[in-house]
């Protein structure tokens, strides 16, 4: 196969002989730099950047580690950070080892306190039950008409059910026969509290199992639904326990 040079119109084509399909380059009649396989693209030129061009201005386009490339909307491309959208992360974590309170601060978006393997020494009913704050922790709301709750159970007994409409936290019935229980898990979901236009949503998910394996009323799980009745923003909670609670906890954060 040999190549052959026609000149005419003002412009040089290189043709491939005796070959199927399309073989002909043109090199149009105008001063320009050829793009070599090592080059950077600097010195291309006249490249669409209408409506219909993808990404153009690609110059010195760099980014960190986990940024993606995007669009500003006029064909430049800019790295940003990834959005977030529903996916979680830990907040924090650690042991309660005879911990009688956890406080959680900082709280800027929607939360889930994990309580993993957690054992209540309590004689009686003092916990587990959640309050809110709006001044970072120095004090939590107390008041008797501060929240209002619904909450289901099963034990032996069957379906239970309560609901206060004026109530000074959050609770939910792991015990309150006066015995102690040596092993438990919970989950504590506190909805947007940063927004000051609605009510703090409280949501806990619970399950536990008491020392006397024996007892008829030996394992109990329910749930309890409630909210903080003020359209106020809260930036930390407290989950109060009874006199000794051991156990693990992870605060994990909605992006």
């Amino acid at each position: 196969m040999g190549l052959k040079l026609n000149s005419s119109s003002g412009s040089i084509t290189l043709e491939a002989q005796n070959t199927a399909g399309d073989t002909t380059v043109t090199i149009p009649s105008s001063t320009g730099t050829v793009l070599m396989t090592d080059g950077d693209g600097s010195n291309l030129s006249g490249i669409d950047t209408g409506a219909n061009a993808a990404l153009s201005n690609l110059s010195g386009v760099t980014g960190t580690s986990g940024q993606i490339m995007t669009s500003d909307g006029s064909g430049n491309a800019t790295m940003q950070d990834a959005a977030g959208g529903g996916a979680w992360s830990v907040k924090s974590s650690g042991n309660l080892s005879g911990a009688s309170q956890l406080a959680i601060t900082g709280l800027t978006k929607t939360v889930k306190v994990i309580l993993s393997l957690i054992s209540d020494n309590a004689g009686g009913y003092t916990g587990p039950a959640v309050k809110t704050s709006t001044d970072g922790g120095t004090s939590y709301d107390a008041a008797s008409t501060d929240y209002a709750y619904t909450m289901d159970w099963v034990n032996a007994a069957g379906f239970n059910y309560d609901q206060q409409d004026n109530y000074g936290r959050i609770k939910c019935q792991v015990q309150n026969e006066g015995v102690s229980w040596n092993r438990g898990d919970m989950e504590i979901t506190l909805v947007d509290p940063q927004e000051s236009t609605g009510a703090t949503s409280i949501d806990i998910v619970w399950q536990h199992i008491r020392d006397s394996l024996a007892d008829s009323d030996a394992i109990r799980h329910g749930r309890t639904s409630g909210y903080r009745k003020t359209n106020t923003a809260s930036n930390a909670c407290l989950i109060t326990f009874g006199t000794t609670c051991n156990g693990t906890y992870t605060v994990l954060e909605l992006n």
